[in-house]
């Protein structure tokens, strides 16, 4: 009946970051992608080096209407872009700068059992 994708999610980039979900099935042809959603960059120092991440959870639910197609999704991609604060902004990415998402997922669903009784 529904599917609820839950995603726990800490940067460490120092910019915001514009992501989307795209739902592949197993010849990672695209299936259908997700809207847009912003993950705040994490705090920084006055050259740009991360103090501290910032953490966020979201949800993204999906109706009957697309359930079965995210239940036959066999990969998910993440298309990331950055976003500095204006155009003129410098933005130095280090090693030690990463987003992690980790990705779970819920389904709830309707069955309906029949059962015999035999005297």
């Amino acid at each position: 009946d529904t599917v609820s994708l839950y995603l726990d999610i800490t940067s460490s980039l120092p910019a915001t970051a514009i992501v989307k979900l795209c739902y592949l099935d197993e010849n990672n042809n695209l299936l259908f992608e997700s809207k847009e959603f912003t993950v705040e960059a994490a705090e920084v120092d006055g050259d740009g080096r991360v103090l501290n991440p910032t953490i966020q959870n979201k949800e993204i639910g999906f109706n009957s209407n697309l359930a079965k197609e995210i239940m036959d999704t066999k990969n998910i991609a993440f298309e990331i872009g950055l976003k500095t604060k204006d155009d003129n902004s410098k933005l130095y990415i280090q090693t030690t700068d990463k987003l992690d998402i980790t990705l779970s997922a819920y389904a709830k669903a309707k069955i309906n059992l029949t059962t015999n009784t035999q005297e």
